[in-house]
């Protein structure tokens, strides 16, 4: 029982760390970067509902284990797609910038 704490503690280091991963992979310039983790996710979100299968569970229990294991998935994709739109709202608001840069010269 005094395990509960300790484990909660890494849990919840480990979803931090890999949220921050994410913010900072899908922050780059590069596209792909950003989404490396949410197709990690989402392989192992759909490959968990067939190994369910083959250990005997119901089809309806490996339905909800594969629904369940897809919301990571959905969570770092929609962080991505917000980077993503912040950091083209930036490029945008530097191009603009730039033209009134070379305006003034």
């Amino acid at each position: 029982m005094a395990d509960v704490p300790i484990r909660l503690f890494i849990f919840i280091v480990i979803i931090g760390l890999s949220t921050t991963l994410q913010i900072f992979l899908s922050l780059r310039k590069n596209k792909w970067y950003g989404l490396f983790i949410p197709i990690l996710c989402f392989l192992f979100g759909i490959l968990t509902g067939p190994a369910q299968l083959i250990f005997g569970t119901s089809i309806a229990q490996a339905l909800l284990v594969t629904i369940i294991s897809l919301i990571p998935f959905f969570f770092n994709l929609i962080i991505y797609f917000a980077c993503r739109s912040k950091l083209k709202e930036k490029q945008k608001m530097n191009s603009e910038i730039d033209k009134m840069k070379i305006k003034d010269l």
